[in-house]
């Protein structure tokens, strides 16, 4: 599992250095296990990196999740998107390097939230999961 989640960690670093090619505005990225730490020149950001969401993971603003894009992970917010949602500056990465399609899709909760009628919410959320290939063990 820790070479999975060091693979998650490196395609993430590599994402977010990537997507600063021209702003540059990321002074430093500290790699701490599990959390990424990003310093920007105007702020600090967390990225929490599980492979599997833990049933006790408690959950703080300005902090990014990254997941997998699985079923289960995807099952995790569906069954906590009324607590995640009441969080501003939460934001939650499901990836799949390995995919032939997208690699990644972002959900900001609260802002979701705000936009999108109760009635589309899981459609719309599903249609964002199913973008990117689902992760298996055996797509590793």
């Amino acid at each position: 599992m820790e070479n999975i989640t060091q693979e998650m960690r490196e395609w993430l670093k590599h994402y977010l250095r990537s997507r600063d090619v021209f702003a540059k505005n990321i002074k430093e990225i500290i790699d701490k296990g599990d959390d990424i730490i990003v310093k920007y020149k105007d702020k600090e950001r967390i990225f929490i990196v599980f492979s599997e969401i833990p049933e006790d993971f408690l959950l703080e603003n300005h902090t990014s999740l990254v997941l997998f894009n699985t079923k289960k992970n995807f099952d995790w917010l569906l069954s906590k998107w009324n607590k995640i949602s009441s969080y501003e500056d939460l934001n939650t990465y499901f990836i799949n390097p390995l995919s032939v399609t997208e690699k990644r899709w972002i959900v900001y909760p609260h802002s979701h939230n705000k936009i999108t009628e109760k009635t589309s919410l899981k459609p719309g959320l599903k249609a964002l999961f199913s973008m990117v290939d689902v992760y298996t063990d055996a797509s590793h």
